[in-house]
C-alpha cells in the first residue's frame, strides 16, 4: 500500500511539474513571439527609412573673369557680394571690472532671410552688432545662435529693408579634386 501511495504522490508530483512546465513554457514563448513582432516592426522603420531618399541640389555659380585673374582673384570675384564686415560693440571683462570694446571681423550671407555665418569669437560679449556690405550699407543684427566650442556663430539682420542678399553658394566636399 505504501509503495501505492508513493507512485501515486509521485505521478501527482510528476503531474503538478508537468503543468507548470508546460505553463513556463507557454509564457515564455508568447514573451519570445512578442520580441520578434518588436524585431519585425524594427526591421520594418529602418526599411521605409532607407528608401526614404535625399537629394541634395549644389549650385555652381561660373564666372567670367579676365584670363590675367589669379586664383585667389577669381574667388574673391566669385564670392564677394556674399561676405561682410562686422562691428561689433561688446562687453569684456578687465582686471578692473566690465569694460566696452569694439571688435571687428568678418562673415558670410547664409541665406535670404537674413542669416549670416560668422566667428564665435567676434559676437562674444555683444552688445550692438553692425554688418556692413559691400555697396556700403549697413544693418544692425543681433546673435541667433552660437558654439564657442567650434568658434561659430549665427548673427540675423534686424531689418533689410530693400536689400538683396547674395547668400554664399556653399559646395560638398565630395566635388572636390
Amino acid at each position: 500500500m505504501r509503495v501505492v501511495y508513493v507512485l501515486a504522490s509521485l505521478a501527482l508530483t510528476v503531474a503538478l511539474l508537468s503543468g507548470v512546465g508546460s505553463y513556463l513554457l507557454l509564457t515564455q514563448l508568447n514573451l519570445l513571439s512578442d520580441r520578434v513582432a518588436g524585431l519585425e516592426e524594427s526591421i520594418n522603420r529602418l526599411s521605409n527609412r532607407m528608401e526614404t531618399t535625399v537629394i541634395t541640389t549644389v549650385t555652381v555659380t561660373q564666372i567670367e573673369a579676365p584670363s590675367n585673374l589669379t586664383a585667389p582673384e577669381m574667388v574673391y570675384q566669385a564670392v564677394r557680394d556674399s561676405v561682410v564686415m562686422l562691428r561689433v560693440t561688446a562687453v569684456v571683462e578687465t582686471i578692473l571690472g566690465p569694460s566696452m570694446v569694439s571688435k571687428e571681423g568678418s562673415g558670410f550671407i547664409y541665406d535670404e532671410d537674413g542669416r549670416i555665418i560668422t566667428n564665435y569669437h567676434v559676437i562674444e560679449g555683444a552688445e550692438r552688432i553692425e554688418v556692413y556690405f559691400l555697396d556700403k550699407s549697413v544693418a544692425e543684427a543681433e546673435i541667433v545662435g552660437y558654439d564657442p566650442y567650434s568658434d561659430l556663430a549665427v548673427i540675423k539682420l534686424n531689418s533689410m529693408g530693400n536689400m538683396s542678399l547674395k547668400p554664399l553658394a556653399l559646395g560638398g566636399s565630395s566635388s572636390l579634386r
